[in-house]
């Protein structure tokens, strides 16, 4: 066999080393180009010219004049064209066995290099095959895998001795191993990746770790290998991406922010990082530099004209900004009850009369409220009306200051302890302690649907412990279509059912009432940066009951939001 002469051999090992370790890259998703740029400028030979070289190859006909050519498009950093130089050289023949083995191999950097995952295959099975060498089974079982010949490569890795292997190609091997059985087995693959950086650190390794770990369920794991990998490569997108999805996922939304924050400012035209900043800096209770950084991702969208393409997307930037600015409320309703003489089946706090005109003022400290949980302190004010009448019955106004605990952002549940005072004879001066759960669907104003979904169920534990006492177990459930009438106006045709256990120490008494209802509702109060901060609804029930509630009852109501 006669050897390369020198310059092939260092070609050679310039165009192992460059071309592989753009493999590397390539094959993590980093910008190939830039290592194969890399590599060309540090092998460029002075005087190159593909051109001539390649009209030399073509009038002598020889393979020697194609593997000139394949050398200089290699310099040249033109993978795919030097792919098909050494493929030509292999094609008309007449080379010693070196030099076959370095045109295969060649081939096979080049056409990894090129993404010609079919050829880099044939390739390196050829010169595997020639060659009986580890490193170039080691490359040709690399070459099957890319190929989707995973069986193949495994087969060919288990034939392969570790023991033979050092430095670089050992971590390979190692890396190999990991990659072949990650798709199936992504715990073990972490644990051959593990070997892989043990030897030879690298940022796409212990990028790939974590994201295997991840697969497999190890959390913890996958943020050390993220966190390693961010330390090492801090300005790749896809690593720092995954560190602040992990911390994320892990609890750490400061840690989440931070990285979001500076890709959002690496990269203007991003018009999703801004917004997961906010979302993280709203989960770590940064509600100012939350706020702040959905305002920023609106106006992203503005200047980059895609806010009418996504309406959805933007109305719900508008409705985070609107939630996290917003520290106070107020709700005012007027109720009437055409059958509102029976008494003791309304919430415990409102006395006797389901009629009623009432409101309830709220804040919520951004001490003491952030990331969807926290306090809000409220005060309400209450009073019945005259039975078949809207004018305010004597005596019977209920004043009421209180504190709700919301301990969960992702549900609407709520402690209370509430001081009733008494504005009049027939209003109670006593504590009021209450459990309360809720969930709407479809409450909120849709920027694009004709028609949408809208349910709300409500369920209520009260107890007020002052004599007489007073326990409820209250429940109810609505459930119909808004359809659109026009902007911010909706008509909301549903079905509902009302459910009630209350005992005052006297008796106790049931009720269960069902029935249909319209509601008109109007939504207002919304700007470049805010979703509508207020509604009025309009609503008209019947409702027919059971138990101690069995006649027939008409429901009027207005509720004004702001």
């Amino acid at each position: 066999m006669n050897p390369p002469s020198p310059r092939l051999t260092r070609l050679r090992f310039n165009t192992a080393l460059g071309i592989l370790v753009a493999g590397l890259f390539f094959e993590s998703g980093p910008d190939l180009d830039r290592a194969v740029s890399a590599f060309a400028s540090d092998a460029a030979q002075p005087g190159c010219d593909y051109e001539r070289e390649r009209s030399n190859a073509i009038a002598t006909g020889t393979a020697q004049g194609w593997i000139t050519a394949g050398e200089c498009a290699v310099a040249l950093g033109d993978p795919a064209t030097a792919t098909e130089a050494f493929a030509f050289a292999e094609s008309i023949g007449g080379l010693s066995q070196g030099e076959r083995l370095y045109v295969l191999q060649s081939m096979g950097y080049q056409a990894e290099a090129a993404d010609d995952r079919d050829r880099a295959r044939w390739a390196w099975v050829e010169a595997a095959g020639l060659s009986r060498s580890a490193s170039d089974g080691l490359m040709a079982a690399r070459a099957l895998r890319l190929a989707g010949e995973d069986g193949a490569a495994r087969a060919r890795l288990a034939a392969l001795d570790e023991n033979v292997f050092e430095g670089s190609e050992l971590a390979l091997y190692y890396e190999e191993r990991a990659r072949s059985i990650a798709a199936d087995q992504p715990r073990e693959a972490a644990m051959w990746m593990g070997r892989a950086i043990a030897v030879e650190p690298a940022a796409f390794r212990q990028f790939d770790k974590g994201l295997w770990l991840q697969r497999a369920g190890d959390d913890a794991g996958a943020l050390e290998a993220l966190e390693a990998a961010y330390q090492a490569d801090p300005l790749n997108r896809d690593i720092a991406l995954a560190n602040a999805y992990a911390y994320r996922r892990a609890g750490r939304h400061e840690d989440a922010a931070v990285i979001f924050a500076d890709i959002a400012g690496r990269e203007q035209l991003n018009l999703v990082v801004r917004e997961e900043e906010g979302y993280a800096r709203s989960a770590a209770g940064q509600r100012g530099a939350a706020a702040g950084a959905f305002r920023d991702a609106i106006d992203r969208h503005h200047e980059a004209d895609t806010a009418a393409e996504d309406p959805v997307r933007i109305y719900r930037l508008r409705r985070e900004v609107e939630t996290l600015e917003r520290t106070t409320y107020f709700t005012g309703y007027l109720t009437y009850r055409d059958d509102a003489v029976f008494g003791g089946f309304t919430l415990p706090e409102q006395g006797s009369f389901e009629s009623q005109l009432g409101f309830e003022a709220g804040w919520r400290p951004e001490n003491l409220y952030s990331a969807g949980r926290g306090f809000t302190l409220y005060g309400r004010a209450y009073q019945s009306l005259d039975t078949g009448s809207l004018a305010l019955a004597d005596d019977t106004l209920q004043l009421g200051l209180g504190a709700r605990w919301k301990p969960f952002a992702a549900h609407d549940f709520n402690l209370a302890g509430e001081r009733l005072i008494a504005g009049g004879d027939f209003a109670r001066d006593a504590w009021l302690l209450r459990a309360s759960y809720g969930w709407t669907q479809g409450g909120d104003w849709n920027p694009v649907a004709d028609r949408w979904a809208y349910t709300t169920l409500y369920a209520d534990l009260a107890w007020i412990p002052d004599n007489p006492e007073f326990r409820s177990a209250y429940a109810s459930v609505r459930h119909g279509v808004r359809f659109r009438t026009g902007e911010g106006w909706a008509v909301t045709p549903y079905l509902t059912a009302v459910g009630q256990i209350s005992d005052d120490s006297l008796m106790t008494r049931e009720r269960l009432e069902a029935g249909a209802g319209v509601m008109i509702s109007r939504w207002f109060g919304k700007d470049r940066y805010r979703a509508y901060r207020h509604r009025v609804d309009f609503e008209l029930e019947y409702r027919a009951g059971t138990g101690d509630t069995p006649d027939q009852s008409v429901i009027g109501r207005v509720v004004v939001s702001f």
